[in-house]
């Protein structure tokens, strides 16, 4: 309990913070290194620390402004070597014994220096040091949330909607922005192969390549890196959660929000509103009375903050909450037929008339290939094997089924 500093927090991802590291606790026993007195300053004589030294002098080494690494501390007159401390400190920094702060030598030899400069005036407000990574490291951290951001067998999820390893990470990427969101198409456009291509690799973690080191150049040459889309707290996805009732003639599906009651509005052709369908068979609408200009622009990622759905897509819209069809449009998510089959189930299993509404699939997707699917991997609660396939096929057969180019 002799040390104690809290220096601001800095983002790898959104949510993975570690400390911006002003000065590093060393591993090492031993050191030939310059006294450092007030203020940082060296003096010009060299002695040789180790842990017997009980001269209680502390030591720093001062590589100049800016990088300090402390190897010894005194207590009640002995020097303690620092390196003791390594199963004593949290392990808080990417599986390091010792967290952020305590670093090998060489670590603060090789450390980059990231600074923060004021949008407005242009000066530097902040300098942090942090230890070079490498491309294992960092493709492994990705591919755990890709892990992380993958849900049951049967659901659709942003990384598995790609086969490829960049693609796949880079539309993780606007979920797991420390900058809060920005555009798909910032990452998709070559920018994070351009990271991992790099001769040497640069040794920094993407999105500090990306904001402090070299990539900002690239990202600031690209327009869709100074957009972002709104993600939705607790209480927005309250607001657009949906709840669906069947006319008394059995006719029409009515959506109402379950908020206030109030019917979902109009929205057809040109205008159909975007919906979510979560893991727990909830459906979520954004109508089109959403302020994009002042609250940001919505996509299919936005409302459950980039994680696992069972559909996604367009959903169409008459007067009084009729749900005139429902499309599985979504380029993030890309559902296929199994997120029709199960939104079909859905409403079987409510009671409702499966052809009270339109069912809008691909243009590619036949009645043959419900028999192509591993019904028995889907492990959604509430959905067997069996009756997903007799869904399947009685979807794709329906005459309420249509079928479109462009979605």
């Amino acid at each position: 309990g002799f040390l104690l500093a809290n220096p601001p927090h800095h983002h790898h991802f959104i949510d993975r913070p570690v400390r911006r590291a002003r000065m590093f606790l060393s591993l090492q026993s031993k050191l030939s290194a310059g006294i450092v007195g007030s203020g940082g300053v060296r003096n010009n004589r060299t002695k040789v620390m180790d842990k017997h030294d009980r001269k209680g002098t502390a030591v720093a080494r001062c590589d100049g402004p800016w990088r300090f690494v402390a190897h010894n501390f005194p207590v009640d007159g002995e020097l303690v070597p620092l390196g003791g401390l390594v199963r004593v400190l949290p392990d808080n920094d990417d599986g390091f014994d010792g967290g952020a702060v305590l670093w090998e030598d060489v670590d603060g030899a090789t450390a980059y220096l990231s600074e923060k400069v004021d949008d407005e005036t242009g000066e530097v407000v902040d300098r942090w040091w942090t230890r070079r990574t490498s491309l294992r490291h960092e493709e492994e951290t990705f591919r755990s949330m890709f892990r992380e951001y993958k849900g049951p067998p049967g659901s659709i999820s942003i990384p598995d909607a790609h086969s490829e390893f960049n693609s796949r990470a880079a539309s993780l990427c606007e979920a797991v922005d420390p900058r809060r969101n920005r555009y798909l198409l910032c990452f998709t456009s070559g920018i994070l192969k351009t990271w991992r291509n790099e001769e040497p690799f640069s040794g920094r973690h993407f999105f500090d390549w990306l904001d402090y080191g070299p990539g900002k150049v690239l990202r600031d040459e690209n327009k869709y890196c100074n957009k972002t889309v709104h993600y939705f707290n607790e209480e927005e996805r309250h607001v657009h959660e949906v709840y669906v009732t069947q006319s008394e003639d059995g006719t029409q599906l009515i959506a109402r929000y379950r908020h206030d009651d109030s019917f979902v509005p109009e929205g057809m052709e040109g205008d159909a509103h975007l919906y979510v369908w979560d893991l727990n068979s909830t459906l979520y609408v954004v109508d089109n009375t959403w302020d994009k200009a002042k609250l940001g622009t919505i996509k299919h990622t936005c409302v459950l903050a980039g994680r696992p759905v069972l559909s996604a897509g367009k959903a169409y819209f008459g007067k009084n909450g009729v749900i005139w069809g429902i499309n599985y449009s979504s380029g993030h998510y890309r559902p296929g037929l199994p997120a029709v089959s199960m939104m079909y189930q859905w409403v079987k299993d409510m009671g409702y008339n499966t052809t009270a509404l339109h069912w809008v699939g691909r243009s590619s997707w036949t009645s043959g290939q419900c028999d192509e699917e591993n019904w028995n991997g889907i492990r959604i609660p509430g959905y067997d094997a069996v009756a997903l396939n007799r869904s399947c096929h009685e979807v794709a057969t329906s005459p309420t089924w249509i079928l479109k180019d462009d979605i």
